[in-house]
């Protein structure tokens, strides 16, 4: 059996990778679509057809069509909240339901109110509940629009199987040996599973007689793509036209985040003749990106989700099942360009009986500081942040959380109010923590250090995984010749491996040669006693096999001295006006009095509701000062 191949060439561009990471591909999508339009209304980008996302914008005044990010939207009412440049809002892709666009939604529906007059808000979705979404714009009308193109047939198993990887692996080659032509795709939940199976499917499909089928082109698509196996510009190729378009609109840093985002230009080439591909993909396939040529979708039933839990202050990052709604997204996937099959590698009954009608939305399964930090900061007079309009409200306990998160960074006062560093560092682009460490290291005249490591802890995926075999086992010390962050930990790493790069004019060879990666394991030191710090800072706590505290590093304790002094006087009731509390005690208090059925037990069970409540915050407070005084 033929296995197409990819020849892989380290020449081109040289160290532009890393620093795209974080640029995911919906940003080359978003300039596409920029480009389309422009080319439509026969103008230049930045002129009567603009775009603006971060630290990028190409508008004017003659500019009347733009695209912007909706944290670019965000930004821009914080300083007109009225958003009144703006006659026409198109919100597109709502279903994705990210912490962003849960506060846009929220937003518009006071901006109606405010200019019902002169403002039109157009919602756009593939999957959102229509209905839903209507009564929380006080049943505005609802446009439906058919979506699957051509028929899916939908194939459940009999049962669900002891292992998805080895179910996918085993209908792949059915479909690749059985079925006429058509490429493959696999939806599994993480990078270790799509490797798994890439390699698997690499071995059977070498082992198949050769001309018994189709040759194969079996092709990962995830987040984290290492760069030998994306796709690279070379000089001696000539760009497409699309492309030397958005060269000349864009400028040829946006011509390599094209090339260099993520590996998926390779994805979209078309295979050579009676050549079928298999693509091994993430939830990123769902509905952010089409690939032609798809009849066959393999869905496994999970996908990998972070889930935050405010009392523990923690992340983790578990594989779930997926929704209805989801399912419904990765069937559609076969039907885009010609009648297609999609194989469930589970029973009916279980899409029935077990799955969620729809995703749970990011807005109650993450930390909320950034989002209460930018609802403080608009000031508005009517502004509650325990009562704004959510379509899905958040736990009480997150907005509490959050609360004591910008509290202990100073960003409110002891009484709730946004301070004078709030409004600060509600301007940046950066999580609460890291936009107030900017602000300190403005004052310690520190600011360039500090940029880089913040920098580095943005980034999605900022170390690159070690070439080799994938059978080969993962390195978990620092090489010899690479800085070891003087044995303080990880942050001082970080500024040291950026600056030693920086010295190799950010060749991204000098990253493969010195096996960085990403991994849990920290470059903190023990003590000539074999003692680990009794105070840390660290970036993120995270709990996968088991828990772990992520980018760390040692602290004196006289620094944690303040923060540990705000603990003691924290008072989480003043962070929020008394009414609320009353409020949310009110509700709790009646739940346990429709529960009474005899009048002479109303009293005794009134007083438990109030004494579980305030032991249940003694119990949250109690967590926060033993967690602070060991890792702050």
């Amino acid at each position: 059996m033929k296995m197409e191949e990819w020849e892989e060439e380290d020449e081109g561009v040289k160290g532009t990778e890393t620093v795209l990471k974080p640029w995911s591909y919906q940003f080359a999508l978003f300039w596409s679509r920029t480009l389309r339009v422009a080319q439509e209304q026969n103008v230049q980008i930045g002129e009567e057809v603009g775009c603006s996302i971060r630290f990028e914008d190409r508008t004017s005044e003659k500019t009347r069509i733009k695209y912007l990010t909706d944290g670019v939207l965000l930004r821009e009412s914080l300083f007109n909240p009225e958003l009144n440049q703006y006659s026409v809002i198109i919100l597109d892709e709502a279903h994705e339901r990210s912490l962003n666009m849960d506060i846009l939604l929220g937003l518009m529906k006071r901006l109606i109110k405010w200019r019902h007059s002169n403002l039109k808000v157009l919602i756009t979705s593939a999957t959102l509940d229509g209905e839903k979404v209507s009564r929380f714009f006080s049943d505005c009308p609802v446009l439906t629009v058919p979506g699957e193109l051509f028929p899916v047939e939908i194939v459940h198993l009999s049962e669900r199987p002891k292992n998805y990887v080895e179910a996918s692996l085993k209908k792949d080659i059915d479909i690749h040996v059985r079925e006429p032509e058509g490429d493959i795709l696999i939806f599994l939940t993480g990078q270790d599973d799509i490797d798994k199976l890439v390699l698997k499917l690499e071995e059977k499909v070498q082992s198949l007689e050769e001309g018994s089928c189709m040759d194969a082109l079996i092709l990962p698509l995830h987040g984290s793509l290492p760069p030998e196996m994306q796709a690279s510009y070379f000089p001696s190729q000539t760009p497409c036209p699309e492309i030397l378009n958005i060269l000349d609109q864009v400028g040829s840093a946006f011509l390599l985040l094209l090339f260099s985002v993520d590996g998926q230009v390779r994805v979209f080439s078309p295979p050579s003749p009676n050549c079928r591909r298999f693509i091994v993909s993430t939830n990123i396939a769902e509905t952010s990106l089409t690939v032609d040529g798809v009849v066959y979708v393999i869905d496994s039933e999970y996908v990998k989700q972070r889930q935050y839990n405010p009392s523990t202050g923690m992340y983790s990052l578990e594989v779930v099942q997926i929704s209805k709604v989801q399912a419904k997204k990765r069937a559609g996937r076969a039907g885009r360009t010609r009648p297609g099959k999609c194989y469930l590698l589970y029973p009916s009954m279980v899409y029935h009986d077990d799955f969620l009608d729809a995703t749970v939305p990011e807005i109650q399964r993450s930390s909320l500081a950034g989002t209460v930090l930018y609802l403080k900061s608009l000031d508005l007079a009517d502004m509650d942040i325990l009562k704004f309009d959510f379509l899905d409200s958040p736990s009480i306990e997150s907005l509490e959380d959050a609360l004591k998160q910008l509290y202990l960074i100073d960003a409110i006062d002891e009484n709730g109010s946004i301070t004078s560093i709030g409004r600060k560092m509600a301007e940046l682009p950066l999580e609460p923590s890291l936009s107030r460490t900017l602000l300190e290291a403005n004052e310690l005249d520190c600011l360039s250090q500090a940029l880089t490591v913040v920098s580095m802890l943005s980034a999605e995926t900022t170390l690159l995984p070690a070439p080799g075999k994938r059978s080969e086992k993962k390195r978990k010390h620092t090489p010899p010749d690479l800085h070891d962050g003087f044995g303080l930990g990880d942050h001082i790493q970080l500024l040291q491996i950026y600056e030693q790069w920086y010295q190799t004019y950010y060749n991204i060879d000098w990253c493969k040669e010195n096996n960085l990666q990403v991994h849990p394991s920290s470059v903190l030191k023990s003590d000539e006693d074999g003692m680990l710090p009794n105070y840390v800072v660290y970036h993120e706590l995270i709990v996968t096999s088991r828990p772990f505290m992520r980018n760390v590093c040692a602290v004196d304790m006289k620094w944690a001295a303040p923060i540990l002094a705000k603990l003691e006087k924290l008072n989480v009731f003043k962070l929020k006006p008394d009414k609320k509390i009353q409020e949310v005690t009110s509700t709790m208090e009646e739940k346990e009095i429709s529960a009474i059925q005899s009048p002479e037990d109303r009293d005794s069970r009134i007083q438990a509701a109030r004494e579980r409540s305030v032991m249940c915050m003694d119990r949250l407070c109690h967590k926060i000062v033993c967690c602070s005084a060991g890792t702050v």
